[in-house]
């Protein structure tokens, strides 16, 4: 074995051959890939946390955060702000990473790698900008106990507020 795990010469380095620990899920259908989604905790200048009523086949009748997948070559930070924006028109500044989490059964059969953010600038006035994936957004006092937040959003409302 040498000094990556692998059973076979490897040149100090140098990338593994293929077939070893480097390309595991080369093989794998799209359905079976980790899929990366961002969360975006939006906080106004009294302290309230911004949550949508979900419309989608995830979740409809739950309170989440604005949010969505990563895309191709994308930072962390500039999916947030495009996410929000498309979400909400509102526009927001220096999004920070507060947890990061890795759900390999979130959502049915889906792996999902999840970056929750935080966001404390915010300018504008929530607008429901996809009707057809959300009934409206609404500031909540984080403490308030909102019923019906998806699960995954309640776990991070904890940490952050706490």
């Amino acid at each position: 074995m040498d000094r990556t795990g692998v059973s076979g010469t490897s040149d100090e380095g140098s990338i593994p051959p293929r077939g070893t620990m480097s390309n595991v899920g080369d093989n794998l259908p799209e359905s079976q890939r980790p899929r990366v989604g961002i969360g975006v905790f939006l906080f106004n200048d009294q302290g309230q946390l911004l949550l949508g009523e979900r419309k989608s086949d995830n979740g409809t009748g739950t309170w989440a955060v604005p949010g969505g997948h990563l895309e191709w070559m994308e930072s962390w930070e500039d999916c947030a702000i495009r996410e929000v924006a498309e979400e909400t028109g509102l526009k927001v500044k220096s999004p920070q990473v507060v947890e990061i989490y890795n759900y390999p059964d979130r959502v049915g059969d889906r792996h999902y790698v999840d970056i929750w953010m935080v966001v404390e600038e915010v300018t504008g006035v929530p607008q429901t900008m996809e009707p057809d994936k959300c009934v409206g957004w609404q500031w909540f006092d984080p403490d308030s106990g909102v019923s019906y937040v998806t699960a995954f959003n309640r776990e991070c409302i904890f940490l952050i507020t706490k």
